[in-house]
């Protein structure tokens, strides 16, 4: 079994017919689907066949009650909080003709009003050889709350530059983290210019058991607690970047549940990642199949 905590919500996608022109409107279209760094791993993970909780956090509206009763249309149990006096949390990208990010807006101010008390419940579920993933959208002391209560496998998403260290404080506790270059740079304090083996570095002085490490088509870094492996990327087509490093967690920890090695875990994350990377938005009912045809290949 795997809980996962964090961010469900809303994401609207759009995507601009031509290259994207700044200061001035672009013809385009939009498309609504369910998103957050939790739910889009949640989503792949029961797709894949795990039992998964989701804990987090809605508002009272028409979004929240959407999230709930998409995230169980997917097969993933919910443990998820209405907060009357909060609207649900929302994410906006746009997307260029060749599914590059152009420009994002996150309205996350419902988890921060996210009780850890709320989680007990979905916690204590959780046996020795289960699982918690959390995201950095719930507050640093939320996340230290759930860690604390638990006794089993942890792992830890930085989801962005701006929120990468509320993770800091249980990089301690945790067996595994999930982090893209400049997620990393904030988590650690380094600068922009700092070095992968920089990064490295620091990852060993927190003595951090396990980190992958993406920098998008660039070779990804595995960590392995005591030296760095450089796994390169396979070239892929493109439709929309959004959810690739969600892809990449949940592929990767199905193969951890399994008692997989790391290094063919994250491979198979890689398979689920280039896999989201071809379809707009980032959940694929057929995920299992899909990771299966591409390592038959």
């Amino acid at each position: 079994m795997i809980v996962v905590a964090g961010a469900a919500h809303l994401d609207r996608l759009g995507h601009t017919d031509g290259p994207a022109i700044t200061d001035t409107s672009n013809p385009g279209s939009f498309n609504n689907t369910l998103g957050g760094a939790a739910l889009n791993v949640a989503s792949l993970l029961a797709a894949l066949g795990q039992d998964v909780l989701v804990i987090s956090c809605v508002g009272d509206d028409a979004v929240g009650r959407d999230v709930i009763a998409g995230l169980k249309a997917r097969g993933a149990a919910t443990q998820i909080a209405t907060l009357s006096d909060q609207h649900s949390a929302t994410y906006t990208a746009v997307v260029n003709n060749t599914g590059d990010l152009v420009i994002a807006l996150a309205d996350m101010k419902c988890y921060d009003h996210f009780d850890p008390s709320f989680a007990k419940e979905g916690l204590a579920k959780l046996s020795t050889s289960d699982w918690l993933l959390v995201d950095a959208n719930f507050p640093s002391t939320a996340l230290e709350a759930m860690v604390d209560t638990v006794d089993c496998n942890i792992a830890a998403m930085t989801v962005s530059s701006a929120k990468a260290k509320r993770i800091h404080p249980i990089l301690n506790k945790i067996d595994i983290l999930f982090t893209n270059r400049a997620e990393a740079v904030a988590l650690t304090g380094l600068s922009d210019a700092a070095s992968n083996d920089d990064i490295m570095t620091e990852f060993k002085n927190i003595g951090l058991p396990a980190a992958v490490m993406t920098n998008g088509a660039n070779s990804l870094l595995l960590w392995d607690g005591s030296r760095c492996e450089e796994i390169s990327i396979p070239p892929a087509q493109i439709t929309d970047v959004t959810g690739a490093g969600d892809g990449m967690v949940a592929g990767c920890l199905n193969d951890l549940m399994a008692e997989k090695g790391l290094n063919e875990a994250v491979k198979t994350g890689i398979s689920a990642a280039q896999a989201v990377l071809q379809v707009s938005g980032p959940y694929l009912p057929d995920i299992k199949s899909i990771i299966a045809d591409s390592k038959d290949n």
